[in-house]
């Protein structure tokens, strides 16, 4: 029997990306009966890469010495997200630091708090994925600074690791929108609410 080939990949996400282009994230202060979202902050032309792996839980059923089902379900995901730098107060949104004027003071018994955080990538088309996850929290990572080596000039970088969960009162994980033109005017201003609201109204 001849299979029919799928066409839903020949317009949605069937390109690959070749570029970062955006990233914005707000602190969620979790309430009694409803959450509440700061002030986005907005990563302006730093945001240099980001990883994004989805863990599933996984369970197998056997009956009589054969596998008789398996059930796998998304549970949480891992995202590591490369920046150019943090000022203080950004540490202290994401991390939990104690910032002054200009010290962010890492005491050992910080939690960080939650975060929602909304990114996009550029297809070779121009056009972007929009990603978007509801409740992620941040620990510090890598901090890379090398020397100067004559005409040879590497920048620091700085690597936040991530991980996001279900977030119950929104109902979901993460949302991808794919091929968004940002040109025109509807993706325009899907772009625009993506990075401006924290979660769906």
């Amino acid at each position: 029997m001849a299979l029919t080939p799928s066409t839903q990949g020949t317009t949605l996400g069937a390109k690959t990306p070749i570029n970062v282009k955006r990233l914005a994230m707000w602190k969620i202060t979790e309430g009694t009966s409803s959450d509440t979202y700061g002030t986005v902050i907005d990563f302006d032309k730093r945001l240099m890469n980001f990883e994004d792996t989805l863990t599933t839980a996984r369970a197998e059923l056997y009956g009589c010495g054969e596998l008789m089902e398996v059930v796998s379900k998304p549970t949480s995901g891992a995202l590591n997200i490369g920046i150019h730098a943090l000022n203080v107060s950004e540490r202290a949104a994401i991390f939990g630091e104690t910032a002054t004027t200009d010290t962010a003071t890492l005491k050992g018994d910080e939690v960080s708090p939650y975060m929602v955080a909304a990114l996009a990538e550029e297809l070779p088309n121009g056009h972007w994925n929009l990603y978007k996850y509801y409740k992620a929290q941040f620990t510090p990572g890598q901090k890379r600074t090398v020397q100067t080596e004559g005409s040879n000039i590497t920048f620091s970088t700085d690597t936040l690791n991530g991980t996001y969960f279900r977030n119950g009162r929104v109902g979901k994980m993460r949302d991808i929108k794919f091929d968004v033109d940002p040109t025109s005017e509807e993706g325009s201003a899907a772009v625009e609410t993506w990075f401006t609201t924290a979660v769906p109204t």
